[in-house]
């Protein structure tokens, strides 16, 4: 199981979360 895609996937579930809590991080 490749490594980047296993943190593009966190990436997203946390870029999902900061959205869906309207904190923006700055990235």
């Amino acid at each position: 199981f490749p490594s980047h895609l296993l943190f593009t996937s966190a990436s997203g579930e946390l870029w999902k979360m900061v959205r869906i809590g309207g904190q923006p991080l700055g990235f």
